[in-house]
């Protein structure tokens, strides 16, 4: 009997998590509350530093490859975008202009600038400037859990070639981006955002190009 009332315990246990992980859609009351949130504690930001964890799943070869690495963003428009494992390169944005680098490599053109228009969808989830752009894109938004989930569909062809949808979560409590995640099809590339620190001095040569 108390071996079944163990079980009945961790089936319910399991249960409550999984459907505290469902989304559902929110009332637009409701998400504009959260959307001036979001923009208010993002337009306190003068700086952020933090770790990631990118997963990147290629649903044809049911692989799943993982990299990390550092971001690193300062007001208004730059960003550094720098991979250290399993390869090291980075991706700086500033003020407009964007350039990969891989060893003594220098790349300022096909490949900067698919890395900088995801870059652009990244800074407006942290900048907070402008989160969702209705020009370009159709928005869902969604609850789950202590989750905000606004997922992203490009009205443009060119960028529907590059990603079928832009997911991003943010942390509910604390008002700021927690992954962001690229779909093209079955393949999702999911960025995991954690060890934020804010507001802290950045050297310039962060954002050298």
């Amino acid at each position: 009997m108390k071996l079944y009332y163990i079980i009945g315990l961790i089936i319910m246990t399991c249960w409550g998590k999984a459907k505290a992980q469902e989304f559902v859609p929110v009332f637009p009351e409701q998400r504009q509350q959260l959307l001036d949130q979001i923009t208010r504690v993002s337009g306190e930001i003068e700086t952020l530093e933090c770790s990631f964890v990118q997963r990147k799943t290629i649903a044809v070869l049911a692989e799943t490859a993982e990299s990390e690495g550092k971001m690193y963003y300062q007001k208004p428009s730059r960003m550094r975008w720098e991979y250290r494992q399993p390869e090291s390169y980075y991706f700086v944005m500033n003020d407009g202009k964007a350039v990969m680098k891989k060893g003594e490599e220098t790349d300022r053109g096909g490949g900067a600038r698919v890395f900088g228009e995801i870059g652009k969808m990244i800074l407006a989830c942290i900048s907070g400037q402008k989160v969702v752009d209705e020009e370009r894109f159709t928005p869902t938004y969604e609850l789950g859990g202590e989750v905000f989930r606004i997922t992203l569909v490009p009205k443009n062809r060119r960028m529907l070639q590059m990603m079928s949808a832009l997911v991003m979560e943010f942390d509910i409590r604390e008002h700021t981006i927690r992954a962001v995640e690229m779909r093209q099809g079955e393949d999702v590339t999911r960025i995991s955002f954690k060890d934020k620190k804010v507001n802290r001095k950045l050297g310039e040569s962060l954002f050298r190009l």
